[in-house]
């Protein structure tokens, strides 16, 4: 009885802080607390448009603790097209005229990005659906130094189904096709990568293909 009115409790007050959660500039989602161990800490310019068609959903899969911290610049986009799961230590920067769109969960159990990880945008970047992106990640259209004579951004664009393992890299100009897998501590430096592509090393390059794979482990297995 303890056990059922502790549950019916913990799932009241996600509610109410739920309902205290910034509201998007449009759109039918929101962000919604799936657990007490994540809080949201957004940062926006009044120019700024937040655009959820899908919920994200603030949860720590592994148990951490931490904020999700989305920074908004002026007139920046952030889109998301489906349910978006943020864990604890993730952060988005949007800058200046720039946008960032999450494709969210299409047809998989899940999508989003697991915790500690750094996505930063000064131009275009985009995530398609049914992506899983875990921890320790960076992700980002710019060099946000100057190299001479080199353009210091070119968007980025990972396909639909994508999956980017622990402690991947990915650098402006990087295209990665639907269905493939990055793996672990792998650097992208640009370049375009072919669906259903397992992709590997530093600089990365496609060491296996066809690959395919899913977000739930198979019992058979």
């Amino acid at each position: 009885m303890f056990s059922l009115f502790s549950c019916i409790v913990k799932r009241v007050l996600r509610t109410v802080r739920s309902n205290r959660l910034p509201k998007p500039t449009s759109g039918v989602g929101r962000f919604v607390y799936k657990s007490n161990r994540v809080s949201l800490n957004l940062n926006r310019h009044p120019t700024s448009q937040i655009v959820l068609n899908g919920n994200v959903y603030l949860q720590s899969d592994l148990g951490d603790r931490g904020f999700v911290n989305i920074s908004m610049a002026e007139n920046s986009i952030l889109l998301v097209d489906g349910d978006l799961i943020l864990g604890p230590g993730v952060h988005l920067q949007v800058c200046k005229n720039a946008t960032l769109t999450f494709g969210g969960r299409k047809s998989s159990s899940g999508s989003g990005i697991t915790c500690n990880t750094r996505v930063m945008v000064n131009q275009n970047l985009t995530i398609g659906s049914d992506c899983l992106i875990a921890w320790d990640c960076f992700i980002s259209d710019c060099d946000w130094h100057q190299i001479h004579n080199q353009p210091n951004t070119i968007s980025v664009k990972i396909g639909d189904g994508v999956w980017v393992a622990q402690g991947v890299t990915i650098l402006k100009g990087s295209n990665i096709g639907s269905g493939s897998i990055v793996a672990s501590k792998s650097v992208v430096a640009g370049g375009v990568f072919g669906p259903q592509s397992l992709i590997a090393g530093n600089p990365a390059r496609v060491v296996r293909h066809p690959v395919a794979w899913s977000r739930d482990l198979d019992p058979t297995h």
